[in-house]
């Protein structure tokens, strides 16, 4: 986490460009906690399940990663269907 605000830190001191968000502070705010949240619930990022626990063999993991794979292919051809997206 420190990272993060590090590295933001880093590249104002170095005078790189900006794009400023077009959200409110408080959802981004509202958002880190649910990620977070989510997170700690899941035992872990769906990144770290991804890339750690399929490489491991854990079988936690793999159900992790077939749900949020089948929830993410369910998710986008519903998209798909309703014609919202690119």
């Amino acid at each position: 986490a420190a990272g993060f605000v590090l590295g933001g830190a880093l590249y104002l001191v170095l005078g790189l460009p900006q794009e400023a968000s077009h959200l409110p502070a408080w959802k981004l705010a509202v958002g880190g906690l649910l990620i977070g949240y989510g997170a700690r619930l899941g035992g872990g990022c769906t990144s770290g399940h991804g890339i750690c626990g399929m490489a491991s063999l854990n079988r936690g993991s793999m159900v992790i990663v077939a749900v949020f794979m089948l929830t993410a292919i369910a998710t986008a051809q519903l998209m798909a269907a309703l014609g919202v997206g690119p």
